[in-house]
C-alpha cells in the first residue's frame, strides 16, 4: 500500500516525532493518516470531511492518540463552534465567557469533521506503507554510512522489540549480504575477503558475566574473583574441576544455562554463586516475564554499545566508521586502540582486538 505524505514544513514536526518510534507505532500512524486521506475525498466546500469514530476504532482502538498528534503538528484541525455561556463569578453574576468546542453530536449521530491544514503547494512524496522510516539519530547514520563503506546494498537496519538490540545486514540475525555471505554468521570472512587489513573488531570479554551483577544488583565474592581473574570461564572451570581441553567450553555452557534459565535448575553454579542464584530466582518469580534475565542482559548491553558508544563515538572521537555486532565494535585499524580506550572508559568491560 502506498501513501503520499506532504512535504509542508508543519508536517515535518509530525514525521520527526515518529522517526524514533517502534515500527508498529509508525505503521499505525501511517494507517490512520491513510484512512483520513480516504475520508477527505468527500470533503465539503470548506475542506471538512466526516471521520466516523466507529470506523477509526475498527482500524486502531487508540486512534485518538494519533489524531491528537496530527492536530498538534498542524496536519489537521477539527471543525468547531464558538458559543458564550455564563460562568460562576462571585464578583459578576452576569459574567460570560467564550468557549470553542469541536462540533459533533452523539444524540444526532453526527461525527466529528476534520480538514487538512498542510499546504499542497509544497508537494508530496510517495512512500510504501510497509516501509520503515529512517531514524535521524547518530546510531542509524553511522551504521548506514559504515554499511555503505563495506559496499553493502539493500541496506537493512532495525531494532528488535525484545531488548532494542540493533540488527543490520552484517549482524548474525540477517543472512546473505549481496549474495556473498552464505553463512549468516560469517561477517568476518566477508570483511577479510573484500577489505583485508583495513578493519579491526573490538570484542567485549565475558560480556554477559560482566553485566549479570548489574542486572541482579548483587554479586558473590567468588563471582567477583572470577571476573577479576581475566578469564571468567577458565576460573569457573578450575573452581568446578572441569578437566581437559574442553573444560572452559563446558564452564561456558554451564554458565549460560544457569544464568538464562527461567526456572530453578540443578547446577554446579548454584553452590558456587549462592547469593546470585537466590537473587536471580527472586527476580524471575516477581512477574510473568520468564525471559527477564535475558532481556535485562541484552538491554544493558544495548545501553553501553548502542545508546552509549555508537551514539556518541562520532561526536567524541571524530570517527565516521563504526559498526556494532551486539557486544563488539568494528572500526578502522588506525582507530582500534583509540576506540578500545574509549570503550574502557565508558563501559565496564575488558576487550580484545582482532584485525580482520
Amino acid at each position: 500500500m502506498e501513501i503520499k505524505y506532504p512535504l509542508d514544513p508543519l508536517a515535518q514536526v509530525l514525521w520527526m516525532q515518529y522517526f524514533n518510534k517502534r515500527k508498529d507505532v509508525r505503521r499505525s500512524m501511517l494507517t490512520i493518516l491513510y484512512k483520513l486521506q480516504e475520508c477527505s475525498k468527500n470533503k465539503d466546500e470548506d475542506g471538512y470531511f466526516y471521520v466516523p469514530s466507529k470506523l477509526m476504532k475498527a482500524i486502531r482502538s487508540n486512534y485518538k492518540k494519533y489524531i491528537n498528534d496530527f492536530k498538534k503538528a498542524g496536519i489537521i484541525e477539527a471543525k468547531s463552534r464558538s458559543f458564550t455561556d455564563f460562568v460562576h463569578n462571585p464578583n459578576n453574576l452576569f459574567h460570560e465567557e467564550l468557549f470553542v468546542k469541536e462540533s459533533y453530536s452523539t444524540d444526532k449521530n453526527l461525527c466529528k469533521k476534520y480538514r487538512f491544514l498542510i499546504d499542497p503547494s509544497y508537494g508530496y512524496k510517495t512512500i510504501n506503507l510497509e516501509s520503515q522510516f529512517k531514524p535521524i539519530v547518530p546510531w542509524y547514520i553511522i551504521t548506514e554510512r559504515s554499511l555503505k563503506a563495506l559496499q553493502v546494498v539493500d541496506i537493512r537496519i532495525g531494532r528488535d522489540q525484545f531488548a532494542r538490540r540493533l540488527h543490520h545486514n552484517l549482524s548474525a540475525r540477517v543472512a546473505d549480504v549481496n549474495q556473498v555471505i552464505k553463512d549468516k554468521k560469517n561477517y568476518k570472512n566477508y570483511i577479510k575477503t573484500y577489505f583485508f587489513g583495513r578493519y579491526s573488531i573490538i570484542d567485549a570479554i565475558a560480556c554477559q558475566p560482566t553485566l549479570l551483577p548489574e542486572v541482579l544488583k548483587n554479586t558473590d565474592p567468588n563471582y567477583r574473583e572470577a571476573l577479576d581473574s581475566g578469564d571468567f570461564y577458565k576460573w569457573v572451570a578450575n573452581a568446578l574441576q572441569y578437566q581437559g581441553a574442553q573444560g572452559r567450553d563446558k564452564a561456558k555452557r554451564a554458565y549460560n544455562l544457569w544464568a538464562m534459565n527461567p526456572r530453578y535448575i540443578e547446577s554446579d553454579l548454584n553452590k558456587l554463586f549462592p547469593m546470585m542464584t537466590k537473587k536471580k530466582l527472586n527476580l524471575i518469580s516477581q512477574g510473568s516475564d520468564k525471559k527477564i534475565i535475558s532481556r535485562k542482559l541484552q538491554s544493558a548491553e544495548v545501553k553501553y554499545f548502542i545508546d552509549g558508544a555508537l551514539n556518541n563515538i562520532e561526536k567524541d572521537l571524530d570517527i565516521h566508521f563504526a559498526l556494532t555486532i551486539h557486544d563488539s565494535l568494528i572500526v578502522e585499524n588506525k582507530y582500534a586502540e583509540t576506540v578500545e580506550q574509549y570503550l574502557l572508559e565508558h563501559t565496564p568491560f575488558q576487550f580484545t582486538i582482532e584485525k580482520l
